[in-house]
Formats: structure tokens, C-alpha cells, sequence
């Protein structure tokens, strides 16, 4: 009835108190319809979003800091792994909080938790058996001082590089946008890799009988079928360099997206091995 009012006698509706909310309702309403999408407008970031008109702080960037990337090799059918591995790497962890990047690999194909890209990851690690734990520049870690001090000597390496990645998920696809600076100009073979995780999986682990016990930092898939990525230069590298590389990664229906992380490292070939630079994790 109010509108039949506006639209016969405009003078009619005022008088009657509606001129004033409608005129409100209008004007918030195209305001409302007007605001200006936010998001990440710089294209050089790796959650770079196309459709954002409006910065709105959350670029991800490389930061020069140097991260310790610490590779478990579970397997959950292994009682070691659980009395003896788990805690130990668990221990690690606190004890270098500040410096390391953790991620769990089960390359054993009757494993709960198999991921085909474990199995690439450990022959990388030169994996020995279960459980085993790789840092930085070391493997086959099975003491704690052992794990202590390998992550002691990568950490004072001032790294020449960093990364950063960013992951969406569109429809039934997790998109990774990996992004790698080089702080210094260096000479060499580097590659960039990024692995994704997933944390708290409520399945057994031999070993442990705590029911509240849940998987973390579990690698499900990695950007290439290198254990150590794909390659960004092969040459002489200015200073300031930077790199970015989209992928693409089916996800599974055992995944929880809500759940998952995901990990970018940086690498270097020196002959036949892979040396590690720097890594970081969102």
C-alpha cells in the first residue's frame, strides 16, 4: 500500500512517514551493491585475486627468514613408528618450534595414509626404513640431539632465496600459486616444490593406544613428481629475481579442505643431490 502511495502521490507518502525509511532503503541499497571487491590486487603475490579493486592487506610474500623443512617417514602399521618415532619427532618439534617446517610422508603402499609422492619424497631422502626422519641437509635422524643439531646447521645457512604459496579450492581442484624471490643473485640449478598436508586425521597408528590421538602434518599430494619440484633457473639469477608457478590438484574425497595446509620449499641440484634452501608454510 505504501508503494502504490509513491508511485500516485510522492507528497501523499511522506506525510505519511514513508518517504524518509524508503529513501534510506534505496541509498544503502546501492551503496551496498557499489562496494568495491577486496582482496590481494598485487599480480606478483601468489593469492593474487583478478577481481579485487580494493587492497586489502592479505598478499603473501617470502619473508628472509630461514625455515628448517623436517620430514617424518610413517608408517601406521608400524609399532615403531608410534612408541618410538612419533614422540621423537613430536619432541623435535617443540624443541625447534621456531625454526622448523614439519611434514609427515607414508611412502609404504599398504599404508592407511599412502601418498604416491612420499614414496618420491623418500627416495630423495635416500629413506632407510621405519621410522626415519630427515632435516635440512641430513637424514636418517634417529636421535634427538641428531635431529637438534642438523636443524642447527641448515638454520644458520643465511638462505639466498624464499617462497610462498597460496591454495583455493575451485569446484573438485585445489589451486596452488607458488611464488619464489631470490634475496641475492646466485649461480645454479634451483627448484621450487610445494607439498600439501593435512592435519588431524582421526585414524590408528600402531603403537599408539591414546584414542585421542590424530595424525598431523600428513603429506596428500606435492606440485610435481620430483621430490624436489621443478626447476626456476638454471643459470646466473639477479638479485630480486622472483618466480611464479600455478597448479592444479584433484582433490580426493577423503581430504578435508578445512584441514589442509600447504608447504613451499626452495631447493638446490649441486651434481646428483638435491641441497635444501629455504622453505615456508601458510
Amino acid at each position: 500500500m505504501n508503494i502504490v502511495l509513491i508511485s500516485g502521490n510522492f507528497q501523499a507518502a511522506c506525510k505519511l512517514n514513508v518517504c524518509l525509511p524508503v529513501i534510506l532503503f534505496f541509498t544503502l541499497f546501492f551503496f551496498a551493491c557499489d562496494t568495491p571487491e577486496r582482496g590481494c590486487t598485487d599480480p606478483n603475490a601468489p593469492n593474487y585475486n583478478p577481481t579485487a579493486e580494493r587492497n586489502d592487506g592479505s598478499c603473501i610474500y617470502p619473508i628472509k627468514e630461514k625455515k628448517v623443512l623436517m620430514v617424518m617417514f610413517n608408517n601406521t602399521d608400524n609399532s615403531t613408528c608410534g612408541t618410538f618415532g612419533i614422540p621423537l619427532f613430536n619432541n623435535a618439534l617443540v624443541a625447534n618450534t621456531s625454526k622448523v617446517i614439519p611434514l609427515v610422508a607414508h611412502p609404504s603402499s599398504t599404508d592407511t595414509l599412502y601418498c604416491g609422492k612420499a614414496v618420491n619424497l623418500a627416495a630423495g631422502f635416500n629413506q632407510t626404513g621405519y621410522p626415519d626422519i630427515a632435516a635440512g641437509l641430513q637424514t636418517n635422524l634417529l636421535t634427538l640431539n641428531l635431529i637438534n643439531d642438523a636443524i642447527s646447521e641448515s638454520a644458520i645457512i643465511e638462505p639466498v632465496a624464499g617462497s610462498s604459496a597460496d591454495m583455493q579450492l575451485q569446484g573438485d581442484s585445489i589451486i596452488i600459486t607458488l611464488y619464489a624471490k631470490f634475496y641475492t643473485s646466485a649461480i645454479g640449478e634451483y627448484y621450487v616444490s610445494a607439498y600439501l598436508y593435512e592435519q588431524n586425521i582421526d585414524l590408528p597408528q600402531a603403537g599408539i593406544i591414546d584414542p585421542s590421538f590424530r595424525h598431523n602434518y600428513v603429506l596428500r599430494e606435492s606440485s610435481s613428481t620430483s621430490a624436489f619440484g621443478d626447476l626456476i633457473a638454471a643459470s646466473g639469477i639477479s638479485d630480486r629475481t622472483s618466480f611464479k608457478r600455478r597448479y592444479g590438484i584433484f582433490k580426493q574425497a577423503n581430504w578435508n579442505y578445512a584441514n589442509m595446509r600447504v608447504i613451499s620449499a626452495i631447493w638446490k641440484r649441486e651434481g646428483g643431490q638435491f641441497v635444501f634452501i629455504n622453505a615456508s608454510s601458510q
